[in-house]
């Protein structure tokens, strides 16, 4: 392992080889779970974050990032309750997951777990994910904000079922 070219950001991808997957993924799914259910249950959950909470977040779930692939379900909560809806939420959300995922690729790379193979799927994939945004972007423009809310908190729900039924 290349630890000199590759210090604290490979502690996820480090950790994404040597953690157990179902207990963690459990605790995960859990988290997601009570995250919606506090959200309801407790109402100023719904828009009483402080900005400031966002980097030791952002900081955990960027390892938790390289641990199950992406962040983006763990840190919709949090958004909701910052008060983000739809073209602010989905570009927050945008922005931060392509930061993490080009510490990732340097990460993998640092490692020498990227191939050539990955490099051309994920240029390959590119045009499709581009395609994929601007028919969001779509849908996104015709839907109501307090609708956007429970399309997320769905999917989040649907997120922490599915992990902790792995």
């Amino acid at each position: 392992m290349h630890w000199a070219r590759c210090p604290v950001r490979c502690l996820g991808a480090w950790l994404f080889t040597q953690l157990p997957d179902a207990a963690l993924l459990r605790l995960l799914g859990a988290f997601l779970i009570l995250s919606v259910l506090l959200r309801h249950l407790y109402p100023a959950m719904r828009q009483s974050f402080a900005p400031h909470w966002f980097v030791p977040i952002g900081g955990a779930f960027a390892t938790v990032s390289a641990i199950v692939g992406s962040a983006g379900p763990f840190l919709a909560p949090f958004y909701l309750s910052y008060g983000l809806v739809k073209g602010a939420f989905i570009g927050t959300e945008a922005l931060g997951t392509a930061l993490m995922h080009v510490a990732k690729l340097s990460s993998y790379q640092g490692l020498d777990a990227m191939s050539a193979t990955i490099w051309l799927t994920g240029l390959m994939l590119g045009p499709v994910m581009i395609l994929g945004s601007w028919l969001g972007k779509v849908f996104l423009d015709r839907i109501p904000g307090h609708i956007f809310v429970w399309l997320v908190e769905g999917v989040v729900l649907l997120f922490g079922i599915g992990f902790l039924i792995l």
